[in-house]
């Protein structure tokens, strides 16, 4: 009797620790075959522009055993550890690998990062269905429906969409599981994990909707505790709940403190609108940008060939059949009104103002920063494969006990899914819609109608049957989109000719030490991205959002105002029709495929020693002003009117009119960190071509010392007389130390859920050989 125990126990744990990823990776690898053949799924416009720079960048950094604080090469100086698009600590984007060198590597890389969150995706999805307490074939059926149903495949290729949203099952399955006593500590384990997985891949949309999944999730679970007086449950779930926030938050405390804070200094783009600054809110007719009309329902039934901005409402028929059967468990499991009551207010959200759910969302915090009402068919999708999965489960408990009390009450319900069917139908032959989608549809009712009829054998061929036809029908309409990467972004000619350009530009004995301005009336932010691959430092960047401040003064203002750039240090400019400014201020150098490459000499370098003070000036305008009267700037310096005395004080108060003393000798350049030598005669001002920030530490002879902002966004640093190492370091102090902390954090708790898991496995080993004496 203990060895049938024993074997049946071994059998079941193989069956969820080696058979069931084992499918679930042939599952994958079946869909995602011919993407390893030369398809791509990455070849999208931000990726190609926005994404693969900086992680191209990023990757450089990390394998210099440098963090990626910040890109050099755009925008003056962009900081990347606040932003809100990704985090840079983020493993599964594989920035510490070098896949991600050149552009056309980069666009390799993004390929297998995708499919391997699909896998990711695939197996949270079957743990969140497994947490459910689901056989384990309906457990399936609902992963395949939540990783690759119609709205899903149509995020392919976005990788801070798909990476954070391959995470949100697992999250919510952890609170599912701290919801059972003892697969509690589990749970909390599982919820601190996935929730840090989530917020580091992309802290933005998706974290907004695991944070009101999970809230429903939460406040649903809590009602039913209070109304059959479960108090001690609802306590020990609290608890749970709490533990494994405020270890989440203490893991994620860098990352969403640095883009809080900074979130009021931002520019969003919105649209064909005013952009936004800092909290404003999203204007309301800007907030149904997108949104569903009531005749765009009936796509959720059959496709008819429409696309949307994001997302496609698409299931199926065989998927709103069976996921309509778990209505008759909510009675036995209350908790499952939850996914019903979600999946209603993402398919009515998606209709924006047209279901007028936009004027409830609008108030509702977080989820009023989603501009597009379609964003939220993810929630319809993620609940209605929970309900498919419960379907399903349902008529494998039917079979297996053999029961027909599921009988009257489907018949009623399989009325009114008939002439759902029929009115549906009608519409669809007029839009064209696959005659193969009817007929699965069609099939897929009868089987499920002679299920309830049958028994024996025949019962579960239909149920077999219908299983299939309900993952065809959901697959097959719209499957992951096959295109050829010759075809992607990269390989246009304008991209190629581009990076030829900038490699030359790249060869130039001095191209660090200065900017490259872009005249180009459609690829100018392009332009500025790819040449972060090559390091070229310029004015511009392809991002939202933006540093609000940073943006105006290094872009903004630069077209505005005579003398700006080229303090700012635009030596090179690059266009095709240039402007009179650049041919009036510039020297022609060559012309290469078509652009011409002009030089200005007049640009001041990144590292300039100066003595003498300009003038003081008390506003920005001022300053626009007076720069734009023309002065030599590099020679003299305008100093904030509250940093004026000080700097004044510093060269002895009268103008110098003998150039600087000081020599300056390169002894370390990295990509955070300038290490110099400088011996002056006497006391002089270094001036640092690098846009202004606090996170900037500079030390002389090992001592920090004070920095000083001038010329609106530089960095002024007294020098002495005599020999001295000078180091500037970019460095966000805050950051960096919060970023130690987490770093401790989480191996403290990787330590606890080792040696949690070791005693379990210990206990369950000891009572067996206890059953065995």
């Amino acid at each position: 009797m203990i060895d049938q125990l024993m074997c049946k126990k071994a059998f079941l744990l193989s069956k969820e620790l080696v058979w069931a990823p084992l499918v679930l990776f042939l599952t994958w690898l079946l869909l995602t075959y011919s993407y390893f053949h030369g398809y791509s799924m990455g070849i999208n416009q931000d990726n190609t522009y926005m994404y693969l720079p900086l992680f191209s960048l990023a990757s450089r950094v990390f394998n210099a055993g440098e963090y990626p604080y910040w890109a050099s090469s755009l925008l003056g100086g962009l900081p990347l550890y606040n932003s809100p698009q990704f985090t840079l600590d983020y493993p599964f984007y594989l920035l510490h690998l070098n896949i991600w060198s050149t552009a056309e590597e980069a666009i390799r890389a993004t390929q297998y990062v995708v499919l391997f969150h699909y896998l990711i995706l695939l197996i949270n999805s079957y743990i969140l269905m497994r947490a459910l307490s689901l056989a384990p074939l309906a457990a399936y059926v609902g992963a395949i429906i939540g990783a690759f149903s119609a709205n899903i495949t149509d995020y392919m290729g976005m990788m801070t969409l798909i990476a954070p949203y391959s995470w949100l099952p697992l999250v919510i399955g952890s609170f599912v599981f701290m919801m059972h006593r003892e697969r509690r500590i589990i749970g909390c384990f599982l919820c601190i994990l996935s929730m840090a997985m989530l917020v580091l891949s992309a802290p933005s949309l998706p974290f907004i909707h695991c944070c009101f999944i999970g809230g429903v999730l939460v406040f649903c679970y809590s009602i039913i505790c209070l109304w059959r007086k479960s108090y001690r449950e609802l306590w020990a779930f609290a608890l749970a709940i709490g533990v494994a926030g405020i270890c989440s938050f203490a893991i994620l405390s860098p990352y969403l403190i640095s883009e809080l804070t900074s979130l009021s200094g931002f520019i969003r783009w919105v649209g064909e609108a005013p952009p936004l600054i800092g909290h404003d809110r999203i204007p309301f007719h800007l907030f149904l940008l997108g949104q569903l009309s009531f005749l765009d329902l009936l796509q959720v039934v059959f496709p008819a060939g429409r696309r949307f901005l994001i997302g496609n409402p698409y299931l199926g028929m065989p998927v709103i059949m069976v996921a309509l059967l778990a209505l008759l468990q909510i009675k036995k499991q209350p908790i499952h009104i939850v996914w019903v009551v979600l999946a209603i207010w993402g398919l009515l959200s998606s209709l924006g103002a047209n279901a007028g759910m936009a004027y409830f969302n609008y108030h509702i915090p977080f989820v009023n920063l989603m501009r597009e009402p379609v964003r939220h068919l993810y929630v319809f999708g993620f609940c209605m494969s929970i309900l498919a999965a419960l379907g399903v489960d349902l008529l494998i408990t039917s079979y297996r006990q053999r029961s027909r009390e599921l009988l009257t009450k489907y018949y009623r319900l399989a009325s009114l899914v008939v002439v759902a069917f029929l009115i549906t139908s009608l519409y669809l032959l007029k839009a064209e819609t696959s005659s193969l989608i009817i007929v699965l549809s069609s099939l897929a009712l009868v089987s499920l109608i002679v299920f309830t009829l049958s028994s024996g054998i025949l019962r579960g061929a239909t149920l077999l049957i219908f299983t299939v036809i309900l993952l065809v029908n959901t697959i097959l309409p719209y499957p992951l989109k096959k295109e050829p990467i010759a075809q992607g972004d990269y390989y246009t000619a304008w991209n190629l000719k581009s990076h030829k350009i900038l490699q030359e530009l790249s060869r130039l004995e001095d191209i660090k030490d200065y900017r490259v301005i872009f005249e180009d009336q459609t690829h100018s932010q392009k332009w500025s991205m790819n040449a972060s691959y090559y390091e070229i430092r310029t004015f511009n960047v392809y991002f939202n959002p933006l540093p609000y401040k940073q943006f105006t003064q290094m872009y903004y203002h630069g077209y505005q105002y005579a003398n700006w750039r080229e303090l700012l240090g635009a030596k090179y400019a690059v266009c095709e029709q240039c402007s009179d400014w650049i041919k009036g201020n510039f020297i022609l150098l060559r012309e290469l495929e078509g652009y011409k490459i002009y030089k200005n000499d007049r640009a001041l370098p990144r590292l300039n020693v100066i003595n003498q003070l300009y003038g003081q000036y008390s506003k920005e305008a001022e300053f626009y002003i007076k720069i734009n009267n023309g002065y030599d700037f590099r020679q003299e310096i305008f100093a904030q009117d509250t940093n004026f005395k000080t700097l004044q004080a510093h060269l002895g108060g009268q103008k110098i009119q003998a150039s600087a003393s000081c020599r300056l000798e390169n002894k370390l350049i990295t990509y955070n960190k300038i290490q110099l030598i400088s011996n002056c005669e006497r006391n002089e001002i270094l001036l640092f071509n690098e846009y202004y920030s606090d996170d900037w530490q500079v030390r002389i002879n090992g001592k920090a010392i004070e920095t000083y902002e001038v010329n609106l966004n530089q960095l002024a640093i007294p020098l002495s007389p005599g020999s001295a190492i000078v180091e500037i370091e970019y460095r966000p102090r805050v950051f960096a130390n919060l970023r130690l902390f987490s770093q401790i954090m989480a191996s403290v708790l990787s330590l606890c859920a080792a040696i949690y898991f070791w005693f379990r496995i210990k206990v369950i080993f000891n009572k067996e050989r206890t059953h065995e004496s």
